[in-house]
């Protein structure tokens, strides 16, 4: 919900509370996230508040813990440094700007506390 130009105004859109989901969204998978973004601490979502959310009812939660979900598709991988399964991006956009952020104040870091 948050796209910008850069890791910065994605950061400072976040802080304005001014997320729009496309019109394709879910309304559950919505939901989902507007408690998950909730910039009051007290409301937002935890772990336990997601299991039983209504995006989440299909999920075999038992089975997950028991590790008895089968994957639906495994990617072959042949060594440990096999990165067929993901995009090469180049230093410089997978940086976007991060170095000429301005750094997080103190006056900020509450609204990073959950």
């Amino acid at each position: 919900p948050f796209l910008a130009a850069s890791p910065f105004q994605i950061y400072e859109k976040i802080l304005s509370g001014a997320i729009a989901f496309p019109r394709h969204f879910d309304v559950k998978a919505v939901d989902l996230l507007r408690n998950l973004l909730d910039p009051d601490v007290t409301k937002r979502f935890d772990f336990f508040a997601c299991i039983p959310h209504i995006w989440f009812d299909f999920v075999p939660w038992r089975d997950l813990l028991q590790q008895a979900v089968v994957a639906p598709w495994r990617p072959f991988i042949s060594h440990l440094r096999d990165y067929r399964c993901f995009e090469a991006v180049s230093v410089e956009h997978a940086r976007d700007g991060f170095l000429e952020a301005e750094p997080i104040t103190t006056k900020m870091k509450p609204l990073f506390v959950g």
